[in-house]
């Protein structure tokens, strides 16, 4: 499953482990959360990527990150 997970990051996002994203702060308006990724776990209807922060530094940080994105299937009409 975790061989799986990895394709559907690869495939829905160009992602990988170890990549460095950036993404926005749910608790702190305008705040960013940069983290490494080293896990992305699916469950239905939705995948999540965790990982350590990065610190101002630009380092690798100790604390773990993860954000939850949800998937959901769109008719074909969507892209017309």
């Amino acid at each position: 499953m975790e061989e799986l997970s990895k394709k559907l990051l690869f495939l829905t996002f160009g992602l990988t482990i170890g990549d460095w994203i950036c993404t926005n702060s749910y608790w702190h308006d305008g705040r960013k959360v940069h983290f490494k990724i080293e896990r992305v776990d699916y469950y239905p209807n939705e995948i999540i990527l965790s990982g350590p922060i990065i610190t101002q530094k630009g380092e690798v940080g100790k604390r773990e990150k993860s954000i939850r994105i949800n998937l959901c299937k769109g008719s074909g009409d969507e892209h017309k």
